[in-house]
């Protein structure tokens, strides 16, 4: 059906076809076994490369356009150095959603969806001020205590404070500064205060690196008792573990509290910060005309008031009012009032009342829209804009993503007012539903509910909560709870907010007729044994319905091919006698990658050659009396396989040619499409359904060696190399919901069932679950190559029960033990005949579980099922 990874990487696939008229075109064959999921990092499911974030000089200066985490577990992963933000008002999870950004720019490019290049953005600064932010620089002494040294990486969190440092110098804006690093395993805390000027900040990091470097955990410039926003501090810890104690420091500094420090060691320093010291001779009149009145009308009168603009802090706006900062604190002297100012926040210049300022609709019904920061939580935006914390939750109980007070996140647009629902931020390298990237709001969206529908996946995948199309329970798990907001999951979960589940849809009828396909691999001679002359096709006690002769091929004037010894067993196959249909069946995992035979198929369906080639097609079915034809191109549009774009509609636009040709002769056409998500996308397959009789659908090969170095092929298997079954039920249960939502009628499609095995070197002998190991890396595998198969990683049926017979009758050097595993539907075995003891592991599929799964895609009134490869199921030549 398809090669394998392995003899893709590893073996040339030469020339193997003859015509129609029976030309010669000698060469070699390999076995051909077919594949599945072969990509090493699928950019579906997230938008990491290397398990790391973009670099930040991509991703801008602003914390709420990083790259999205969703784990302390991928904070971990990346063992490069990175910024991380994230709301420290939200409670502690260490599933919490972390905005993060490469330190130094990585050498590979971020793999998307669509397999484009990351576009640079302008970093984005949301205020550009000179460097004293619209207040007066001043230097004050003042008193830094440092901890005792208790860290075990001191070097790392002296790096992360670095990182830190870099940012405060080219990265900052006005206003305070909470953030986040990570070196090596160690994470850093940082919070500076809107009052402190960003460079004194940095060179107290940097003049801190000595005792981080000794161990030293935390350290800060602060004082309780103090209205001002003058504190500095940084808390860390020796791994991502110790996040919730780094957190609970940043957000006691955020409260205008200072962290207990035991034993702290203190110092005497210079502390530039932002102040107003000169006062015009407006602000002497304005407290020369309230001094004596000002107790007495305070209550009753309103105060004069501005707004607060992103990265004011309480000097730049006492600079604004033209008055003293000790008099704008008078003014305004509400607890921890600087600490926590909000861009259009009103603020009173003088004695007085605030007035009733309270956040009012747009003109055009669209709600007060405030876009979240690090330490905002509900309660202080409704002291600051003068609500209530019930009025915030009732007016966005349809806001995108509002999960509550408790989980908001950086730069989320919330309303602070009635009215229509703002768009929700976008999401970096989302490829679904509303948050991804360049999405407008539709002219009629009122409420969050109206964007569920934005970006659909394709093929009707679920779009999950984080905005990556899946199949799996992953993606297509709706953990919305009832009565919240769109958009919004359960703690801990990604949730899904498009075309969510993975049931089977369209299966209340049964087929016409069940089908039970074979493939018989032609050149399967070429094996130093397991041969099986085609001739002995008859003798195969499976009720086969169909066989599917493999596999024919090109020539550049688009006439058919087979390869010598292909084209023996060809004519013998024309002649046998037997009930089911005989098909000759194009192209395969090799014909269609191989460099000298790959760009056959793609000229064979251009619009100048497609009819030459369906005519040609005609004729080989038409003088050798075959029943159908069966087209195995893997993968039309896969940039995966050297696909294009194009490719999908000369396919489509093929096969009618092809439909037609056939007309009402009663012969029948089939294609055979790929399980995986990734290479199913481009095939247009409710178009291509009408066109064929029926569908070869690999659910096999589900993994493989290939599996090795891919965190994102199996859940619970971060480094891809664990023993799993390539014909997992739960998996192909999936696959078989993806084909079905994407509207293909079950009665079309022929599930894939396997007489082979995919075979691993056991990490360790004695582990043989599902979250034990393999060994080898990516394109190697170390385990025992079949006898006559000769490839390391997979073995026939008849190979993996000769193994089990010798075992059993005690062969020197051969042990082996089998079993039936429940939670996959698969046989397993461990094995070794080198005499070293059981080292490897193979699943594979005995004949009473190809029965069982055969009953069961019966069962849900799928079209049949196709068994790769009739040859590979038993002996019918001597047994080495």
């Amino acid at each position: 059906m398809a090669n394998s990874l392995f003899t893709f990487f590893l073996l040339t696939f030469l020339s193997f076809f003859v015509s129609a008229q029976d030309d010669v075109n000698p060469g070699d064959v390999n076995p051909v076994p077919p594949v599945g999921e072969i990509k090493t990092e699928d950019p579906i499911s997230s938008p990491l490369t290397e398990g790391c974030p973009q670099p930040c000089n991509i991703a801008g200066n602003d914390p709420a356009n990083w790259t999205q985490l969703h784990s302390l577990e991928e904070l971990a992963g990346c063992t490069l150095p990175m910024l991380f933000a994230f709301n420290v008002e939200n409670d502690y999870s260490e599933s919490a959603t972390l905005y993060t950004c490469l330190t130094e720019t990585s050498s590979t490019q971020t793999k998307r969806d669509e397999g484009t290049k990351v576009q640079a953005r302008a970093a984005e600064s949301s205020v550009s001020l000179a460097s004293n932010c619209g207040a007066e620089k001043a230097t004050v002494k003042t008193t830094s205590s440092f901890g005792k040294t208790v860290l075990r990486s001191g070097n790392n969190v002296a790096a992360a404070a670095g990182l830190l440092a870099d940012y405060l110098d080219h990265g900052a804006t006005c206003g305070t500064t909470i953030l986040f690093a990570k070196s090596g395993s160690s994470i850093a805390g940082l919070y500076v205060g809107g009052e402190v000027q960003k460079g004194s900040a940095s060179n107290i990091l940097r003049q801190s690196t000595s005792r981080l470097q000794k161990g030293v955990q935390a350290f800060q410039v602060c004082n309780a008792n103090d209205k001002t926003a003058e504190t500095v501090g940084l808390f860390a810890a020796d791994n991502v573990n110790g996040l919730e104690a780094v957190q609970n420091a940043v957000r006691t500094w955020s409260h205008g509290q200072c962290v207990s420090i035991a034993q702290a060691s203190k110092e005497s320093i210079n502390l530039g910060v932002l102040t107003t010291t000169t006062v015009k001779a407006r602000d002497v009149e304005l407290r020369s005309r309230f001094a004596g009145v000002e107790s007495l009308l305070a209550p009753r009168a309103d105060c004069r008031a501005i707004q607060v603009v992103s990265g004011d802090s309480c000097a730049s706006l006492a600079k604004k009012c033209k008055v003293t900062t000790a008099n704008f604190n008078k003014y305004n002297p509400q607890k921890n009032f600087c600490s926590t100012l909000a861009p259009k926040q009103w603020v009173c210049c003088s004695a007085g009342t605030l007035p009733d300022k309270t956040p009012q609709p747009s003109k055009d019904g669209t709600c007060f829209i405030y876009k979240i920061k690090s330490g905002d939580g509900c309660y202080s935006l409704g002291q600051n804009f003068g609500i209530t914390q019930k009025f915030i939750e009732d007016v966005n109980k349809n806001t995108w993503g509002f999960a509550g007070c408790n989980r908001l996140q950086l730069g989320q647009p919330i309303c602070l007012s009635k009215g229509k629902n703002p768009m929700p931020l976008p999401i970096a390298g989302a490829v679904c539903g509303p948050q991804k990237p360049g999405s407008k709001k539709p002219s009629s969206a009122k409420t969050g509910w109206d964007l569920a529908n934005m970006n659909p996946c394709p093929l009707n995948a679920c779009c999950s909560g984080y905005g990556f199309c899946g199949i799996t329970s992953e993606f297509c798990t709706n953990t919305t709870a009832k009565g919240a907001a769109p958009g919004t999951s359960q703690a801990n979960t990604p949730g899904c907010i498009g075309n969510c589940g993975t049931k089977i849809v369209g299966n209340s009828k049964k087929p016409a007729k069940f089908l039970n396909v074979g493939y018989f691999q032609g050149y399967n001679l070429g094996r130093p044994c397991l041969n099986m002359d085609v001739t002995k096709l008859p003798q195969v006690t499976t009720p086969y319905t169909h066989i599917h002769f493999s596999f024919a091929g090109l020539k550049s004037d688009f006439s058919v091919l087979l390869q010598p010894d292909v084209r023996e067993q060809f004519l013998k196959f024309k002649e046998v006698k037997g009930s089911w249909k005989k098909i000759i069946s194009f192209g395969g995992w090799a014909g269609s990658t191989d460099a000298s035979t790959y760009q056959l198929y793609r000229d064979a369906i251009k619009p100048a050659n497609r009819d030459k080639f369906a005519y040609n097609i005609m004729t080989v079915l038409n003088n050798h009396k075959l029943d159908g034809v069966d087209f195995d191109w893997e993968y039309p549009g896969s940039a995966g396989s050297d696909g294009s774009s194009t490719d999908t509609a000369n396919y489509v636009a093929f096969l009618k040619v092809m439909r037609n040709k056939i007309g009402k002769s009663g012969k029948t056409i089939s294609v055979a499409l790929p399980a995986a998500y990734w290479y199913l996308k481009p095939f247009p397959v409710t178009q291509i359904a009408p066109l064929v009789d029926y569908m070869v659908y690999m659910t096999y090969d589900l993994h493989g060696q290939w599996d090795y170095g891919n965190k994102f092929i199996s859940s619970g298997c971060p480094n891809g190399n664990c023993l799993r079954s390539h014909v997992n039920k739960t998996e192909t249960l999936d696959s078989l919901a993806m084909i079905t939502k994407a509207g293909v009628d079950p009665a079309k499609v022929v599930i894939g069932i396997s007489s082979y095995g995919r075979s691993f070197r056991m990490k360790d002998p004695k582990c043989t679950g599902p979250t034990c190991q393999f060994t080898g890396s990516f394109s190697v595998s170390e385990a025992e190559p079949g006898v006559c198969t000769g490839e390391a990683g997979y073995l026939s049926d008849a190979e993996i029960r000769l193994i089990a017979y010798d075992a059993k009758q005690g062969k020197k050097g051969v042990t082996a033990k089998t079993w039936y595993d429940k939670d996959s539907d698969s046989d397993i075995m461990t094995f070794g005949t080198k005499g070293k003891g059981m080292t490897d592991w193979v699943a594979y599929m005995g004949p009473t579980t190809k029965q069982k799964r055969t009953d069961w895609a019966k069962s849900l009134n799928f079209g049949g099922v196709v068994d790769w490869a009739v040859d590979l199921e038993t002996w019918f030549s001597p047994k080495p």
